[in-house]
């Protein structure tokens, strides 16, 4: 479910690198966010994870809406529709 809070940035600090990237595509909704999440952790604080995941379900809506619960902060998003998938880049705040 898509908070009303949620609005994505797509052009919020696009000199970032990320220091992980991680292609979830193939991996279905919970354990792509578990994943996610343990990705997440491996980062010190500040680091730019970029995760892509597939444009099929309530993942593209429910992994940023988990990754700013759990207190971090969801750089930007880009749907790539040509390609079938969604790229999320997570700076870890803590």
């Amino acid at each position: 479910m898509m908070s009303e809070n949620f609005q994505p940035n797509l052009k919020a600090k696009p000199n970032l690198k990320a220091k992980i990237m991680l292609d979830l595509r193939g991996t279905k909704c919970p354990l792509n966010f578990v994943k996610t999440r343990l990705a997440v952790e491996k980062l010190s604080i500040g680091e730019v994870l970029e995760v892509w995941i597939a444009l099929e379900g309530e993942s593209t809506l429910n992994i940023p809406n988990s990754i700013r619960q759990e207190g971090h902060k969801v750089i930007d998003t880009q749907d790539m529709p040509g390609e079938g998938y969604q790229k999320i880049r997570i700076e870890r705040r803590k």
